[in-house]
This record gives C-alpha cells, structure tokens and sequence, in this order.
C-alpha cells in the first residue's frame, strides 16, 4: 500500500509539474484565461499536500503580476496615443510595479512624465552638443547613429521635450526604412 501511495504522490506532482508548465506556455502565447484555468486545475488536485498547493499558488501570483502588468502598460499606452501624458504615465508608473525591469514601460513611463509637464528646458553645453550632433548625423541619413547620441543626451536630461521629439521622430524615419 505505501509503494502504491508513494506511486500516486509522484504521479500527482508530475501532473501537477506538467499543468504548470501548461499554462506557462498559454501565458508565453498571451492566452491568460486559459493559463488560469489550467492553473485552477492544478490548485484543486493539490488539497491534502501543502508543498505543491503552495507552488501553484505561486504560479497563480506570478500570473497576477503579468496580467497586472499587462493591463496597466496597455492603459498607459491608450492614455499616451491620445496625448493624455499625465494619466498614462500613473498607469506606466503602477505597471513597472508588476514588472520594474521593463525597458520600454520604463521608457514610457519617462517620456510620459515629461511631456505631461509640457517644458522645453535650456539645455545644458554637453546636451546640447549631443543634440546638435544628432541633428547632423540625421540629416546625413546615418539614423541609428542619431538615435543613439540622442538617447545618450537623454540619459543627461531626461524630461527633454526636444530630445524626446527627435528620438521619436529618427524611430518612425528607421521603421520606415525597415518595411
């Protein structure tokens, strides 16, 4: 009787493992109702062993931060398209809660912030010369390079209304040069 109880207790944490691993994939695939399902499953055939019921719940929580994540970036990015800046930069702002590590809701969150406050500040003389180098690259059609010495301006004055204009003006010149 043991060997046949250690027998169902393996198989159990092998469904369970392959359950999890289920709804990792739907949530690599972004199909999150149905990773909470499959993860609901899971949670109910692990009554009576505390050590895999907690790990699916923390499964489950994982899951929770992404749609979290997702919702709240997904909002900012409605808010910023329709030039709502001070709005959009709150919900980038609870995003990178969820997820702080994010690069492009960091990015938003930063351009958002500026450009709620609507300034075009005096840039500083290293600034300046970075922007004026970028202008001169970009018009000798070496886009990537502008970009970057750009963003390395923007690392130096980071709500810079002129420096974020001219970021996103050489990104859409470089995607239209990639279609």
């Amino acid at each position: 009787i043991n060997t046949y109880i250690k027998k169902a207790k393996i198989e159990l944490g092998n469904e369970v493992n392959r359950l999890i691993a289920r709804a990792k994939q739907l949530v690599r695939q972004e199909n999150l109702s149905e990773a909470y399902k499959v993860l609901d499953r899971a949670k109910s055939q692990t009554v009576g062993n505390p050590e895999l019921h907690n790990k699916v719940l923390t499964q489950i929580k994982n899951l929770d931060r992404v749609v979290n994540f997702l919702s709240n970036y997904q909002e900012g990015v409605q808010r910023y398209e329709k030039g709502d800046y001070k709005n959009a930069a709150r919900f980038f702002k609870n995003a990178l809660q969820f997820d702080p590590n994010n690069t492009r809701a960091r990015e938003f969150y930063r351009d958002s912030v500026a450009r709620s406050q609507g300034k075009r500040q005096v840039m500083s003389e290293d600034v300046k010369k970075k922007y004026y180098r970028g202008i001169s690259l970009y018009r000798d059609g070496h886009y990537e390079e502008a970009l970057k010495v750009w963003e390395e301006a923007l690392k130096l004055d980071p709500n810079n209304l002129k420096l974020l204009d001219a970021i996103e003006g050489v990104k859409k010149k470089i995607e239209a040069y990639k279609k």
